[in-house]
């Protein structure tokens, strides 16, 4: 069966409310690396340092969160703080409470009849979806190559390091041609496929 992995906010899960088995993952992955050693209890913590312990955290979260059940998904569902105020946002603007907060029927049937302030009705309440991708050992195992780009109108206007507490893995010279990597990936396989949203900015040129 495939391996998937449910993307954010769900990863999320096993550092909100983590099981044993997440916890064995995390000793699992120290000890691979070779990180598990005794300290000194009256070391100072300043004179350890926690990088690589981080980088086994990350690893061992992304393998925490791959999936192959349905039942899985709830599981993880369930554990994230991030994944419950995401819906309670979403619920707290959905159609059926302005129906009720203003005195009327309401009911999931009321859903396309109450406009936005743009004038287009709004999605019910549950209209959302799951975003999955296939589990890659590889991305697991170098948990801190995770970078994300900023796009507006069209184009690439940043480019950060998600774990951005951490040394960047990429040296400091190979920084640039990494960076127009990334910006040629995103503009020929992501800008493309993104809807056009116009941006209005009532202090500047349209």
């Amino acid at each position: 069966m495939p391996i998937f992995r449910f993307l954010s906010p769900a990863k999320d899960a096993p550092l909100d409310d983590p099981t044993e088995s997440d916890a064995a993952l995390f000793r699992d992955e120290m000890k691979r690396r070779g990180l598990v050693q005794l300290k000194a209890l009256d070391q100072p913590l300043d004179d350890i340092d926690f990088g690589p312990a981080f980088e086994a955290f990350c690893s061992a979260r992304l393998r925490a969160i791959a999936v192959r059940s349905g039942e899985k998904v709830l599981d993880l569902f369930s554990r994230s703080k991030v994944c419950h105020d995401d819906l309670d946002l979403q619920l707290s603007h959905c159609p059926e409470r302005a129906n009720e907060a203003a005195g009327g029927a309401g009911g999931a049937g009321d859903a396309g009849s109450v406009a936005t302030p743009n004038h287009h009705p709004p999605p019910p309440c549950w209209d959302c979806y799951l975003a999955f991708q296939p589990f890659l050992p590889s991305v697991a195992a170098t948990p801190l190559h995770e970078f994300r780009c900023f796009v507006s109108g069209g184009k690439v206007r940043g480019i950060g390091q998600y774990s951005y507490l951490a040394t960047c893995p990429i040296p400091g010279e190979d920084m640039p041609r990494a960076g127009r990597a990334m910006t040629d990936y995103v503009k020929k396989h992501c800008i493309p496929s993104l809807p056009y949203v116009p941006e209005l900015n009532p202090k500047g040129p349209p």
